[in-house]
């Protein structure tokens, strides 16, 4: 596959998620993302501020908001984050035996590239969509279940020249999708969805795969930036398990202190979210669970990334 790479700045980027429905506030360019109402975080949440620094939304004196903060000892939670890096040094060859037979399979059964027509992405996506949601009854941005939202949710796509569309092909039928974003030298990996067909060959794991050659190909891209980490979200053993690390950052929160003591006592996990203070046998728990073969099933049953 060529490399179709195509580098967008902060602001680029902010304007096609502002064009997908994201709730965005500009404060002397620092772009909050509203994650919960009256809760905000940097839409590129790695980013370390010092807290003299920002400017926070004014919805936030209900809620509350967070970053990655410097100096760390003002820390009082931590944020992590989903991250692949050496992406220069990859190759399937440092993946797991199981890894690397689940990507020549299907290879042998789709080829990865580039999305180039609007209408493909919009008939045979939707479709595509519909397969995944009954499959997963995956709730954000569950509008785009109607055919109206979700070719809406294409135009804005294609509007955007800069978005990276790549289709997972089986005999020149569209299979799977993803969807990047290269802002500055992180490529997000924001979108997955494939059909039950599609994720029983594998093409998951060729997207992967063939997401990490693109930035392997390139000299100027530091991390592939998947998501936050969760104990329980879905796709987290999926990418633990092929080498994808917990990047973990010390963070500041700054909450409405009724807020936070309701979080406290009434929504004790959300809380544990809000802290991210995980055990580490959590993570590990997650890749051993992964490494059977039924458990990798259960997982990727959750094959889109929320963002």
């Amino acid at each position: 596959m060529n490399n179709t790479l195509s580098k967008m700045t902060i602001r680029e980027y902010v304007d096609i998620q502002r064009a997908l429905g994201e709730k965005i506030v500009d404060l002397n360019n620092v772009y909050w993302r509203r994650i919960w109402p009256f809760f905000y975080r940097p839409i590129l949440p790695f980013i370390e501020y010092s807290p003299e620094s920002v400017n926070i939304p004014r919805a936030s004196f209900l809620g509350g908001v967070q970053h990655a903060v410097f100096p760390p000892e003002i820390a009082n939670s931590y944020m992590n984050f989903l991250m692949f890096d050496d992406l220069q040094g990859y190759s399937s060859n440092s993946l797991q035996y199981n890894c690397r037979r689940q990507i020549k399979l299907a290879s042998k059964q789709f080829l990865i590239r580039p999305i180039y027509e609007v209408d493909e992405l919009k008939d045979k996506g939707h479709k595509l969509y519909l397969e995944f949601y009954e499959r997963t009854n995956y709730s954000y941005k569950s509008k785009r279940q109607k055919q109206n939202h979700f070719f809406a949710w294409a135009d804005t796509l294609f509007r955007f020249s800069k978005t990276i569309m790549l289709g997972g092909y089986n005999n020149n039928e569209l299979s799977a999708i993803g969807i990047c974003y290269l802002v500055d030298d992180i490529l997000i990996y924001a979108t997955f969805f494939c059909s039950n067909k599609a994720l029983s060959l594998h093409v998951s794991d060729l997207m992967l795969h063939s997401i990490r050659e693109l930035a392997a190909e390139s000299q100027n891209i530091r991390y592939i930036f998947t998501g936050m980490y969760e104990p329980k979200k879905g796709t987290v053993a999926f990418y633990l398990f092929r080498g994808c690390k917990i990047i973990r950052k010390p963070s500041l929160y700054r909450i409405n202190w009724l807020a936070l003591f309701l979080l406290r006592i009434l929504m004790p996990k959300q809380y544990q979210r809000l802290c991210g203070n995980y055990e580490m046998s959590m993570v590990i728990q997650n890749c051993t669970n992964y490494g059977n073969l039924k458990e990798q099933k259960r997982e990727m049953k959750h094959d889109i990334c929320n963002m």
